[in-house]
């Protein structure tokens, strides 16, 4: 890369195999090559939500149950296979 310049070579991310650094003797203002995109660094989100039931409960249930608010008061939580369908479920 032709250093000798402050031109729009040196943020290039192409300026290590342009042609057209080669015989530079000005500033590059403008190319059609040129592409100085950096790409955004990707935001990771971490579930920080806990159960606001015990989980140490044995009789917490499979299914909807075992996230609904509802859970320590619910009649149908040791249902056997579990409850996949509720109107009470909040």
């Amino acid at each position: 890369m032709n250093d000798k310049f402050q031109d729009i070579c040196l943020t290039c991310n192409n300026s290590r195999d342009c042609i057209q650094l080669v015989d530079n003797q000005q500033p590059v203002l403008h190319c059609e090559l040129f592409d100085d995109y950096i790409p955004e660094p990707a935001i990771i989100e971490i579930n920080t939500y806990e159960s606001k039931t015990n989980k140490n409960d044995i009789g917490c249930g499979i299914g909807l149950c075992q996230n609904c608010e509802k859970n320590n008061d619910c009649i149908y939580t040791n249902t056997e296979g579990g409850i996949w369908q509720c109107e009470e479920y909040l």
